[in-house]
């Protein structure tokens, strides 16, 4: 009995190991792409390439329609601009830097899956850039390669609609993107990460909040630090037992530190088009410095012209306790992952239950009529999103697997439901 639950320790071992290692994004020189007299396509050109495509070509490795976004990010001082490409297939996505060159449109960047540790390079040219979203059947053909091996792969895409104009909806990316053991290149809850959340198609997303010894509230999901997410044999030691300056000198598996949730909303708000931030209280603690940073980082977007929301998560009783000492804790922003009647008194502005509890469309629908907003928490593949949408007009949903669930929401809207065969835990 021993041996066999040593065999399956070490293979549990292996699998965590294997999903949660450090695959960088693949690249490849594209010598056309940085030639003199290319630019860089700015953020109002960006979005004229947005809209839902056609795939003409390459529908066995994207499926038949991909949604293109354009997103940015602010790194090192400077203003870069993406171009995130979501497929119907596996959880595929493109994301991309775009130039022009006269009138031609050049896109290059890398490809991903969220089912496997599958990577490549991505080219593509358009003929021409539309003066206006609406203007013509825009067309991109280029080709995908796998590695940092040479494309080959034919890849042929057709606009047929802009972006619809939807009701507001949040696409939020669990531990600030998606967990160590999904096929991510960077760390769970790290500034990496939320730098790379809107890439991944969220709008908003959920970090986790921890305290070290010397009361820093850091992000961080598991109490310890353990093999699937730092660079360490087996075990690190608990993030409690650990002041900031001690847990700086530990490296994260697949890159970076853990961040503070100063440096976190700092990211946030002056690096990222991010609308929203769900902070997952893990621990019981006082909330006070969570607050003051809730407010300070609030007013801080709003001076750049900015409106991002950032709510205090309560997700268990103890949390509740502490929530409630604080002064008029009803004016302060917060999610309520308990019952309707906690929302109630708390004064919550949404309600997240858990997806365990079934779509609930009655609660959800008395909880909207109140002003309440109602986000599910977590729903990683189409046929799971399809259902609870189909049973209540959800103000947003939690998940590991953004693209997926941008593709869905930008596709339904014009008719393509069909679920994508995305073969997920969520």
């Amino acid at each position: 009995m021993i041996p066999l639950l040593l065999l399956l320790g070490g293979a549990a071992t292996a699998y965590i190991v294997y999903r949660a290692r450090h695959v960088r994004n693949p690249r490849r020189r594209w010598r056309r792409f940085r030639a003199p007299g290319t630019a860089p396509l700015d953020g109002a050109a960006c979005r004229r390439l947005e809209g839902v495509y056609r795939v003409t070509a390459g529908q066995d490795f994207v499926g038949g329609t991909m949604v293109l976004r354009w997103s940015y990010t602010v790194e090192r001082g400077k203003l870069l601009h993406h171009l995130s490409f979501f497929s119907e297939r596996d959880g595929t996505y493109f994301v991309c830097a775009g130039r022009s060159q006269g009138p031609h449109i050049l896109l290059s960047g890398y490809w991903r899956k969220l089912t496997a540790a599958a990577a490549g390079t991505v080219r593509l040219e358009g003929l021409e850039l539309p003066p206006h979203l609406d203007d013509g059947n825009l067309q991109l053909a280029g080709s995908c390669g796998t590695g940092n091996r040479r494309p080959r792969r034919l890849l042929q895409l057709e606009r047929v609609a802009p972006l619809p104009q939807l009701p507001p909806f949040h696409i939020i990316a669990h531990r600030g993107g998606a967990r160590n053991v999904d096929f991510l290149p960077v760390a769970e809850n790290s500034l990496p990460m939320l730098l790379m959340a809107a890439q991944l198609g969220a709008t908003g997303v959920e970090i986790d909040i921890r305290w070290t010894s010397d009361d820093v509230p850091v992000l961080a999901h598991d109490s310890f630090l353990a093999f699937d997410s730092v660079r360490t044999p087996f075990f690190a030691g608990f993030i409690r037992q650990q002041t900031l300056a001690e847990l700086r000198r530990i490296r994260l598996r697949k890159g970076g530190r853990v961040p503070t949730l100063r440096e976190a909303l700092e990211t946030v708000v002056y690096c990222t088009p991010l609308e929203l931030v769900w902070l997952d209280i893990k621990e019981p603690h006082p909330l006070d410095e969570v607050v003051a940073l809730q407010q300070e980082y609030q007013q801080r977007a709003a001076a750049i012209g900015r409106r991002v929301e950032i709510l205090i998560g309560i997700a268990a009783k103890e949390t509740r306790e502490q929530f409630e000492q604080l002064p008029d804790y009803r004016q302060i922003p917060s999610l309520c992952e308990l019952d309707p009647e906690a929302v109630r008194a708390l004064g919550s502005v949404v309600w997240a239950p858990q997806y365990t509890g079934g779509p609930q469309p009655e609660a959800v629908a008395e909880m909207q009529q109140e002003g309440h907003r109602v986000f599910v928490w977590s729903l990683d593949h189409p046929m799971m999103i399809r259902f609870y949408m189909d049973q209540s007009p959800l103000d947003g949903l939690v998940s590991n697997a953004a693209p997926v669930v941008a593709h869905w929401w930008w596709t339904s809207a014009i008719g393509n439901r069909e679920p994508s065969v995305v073969n997920r835990e969520s």
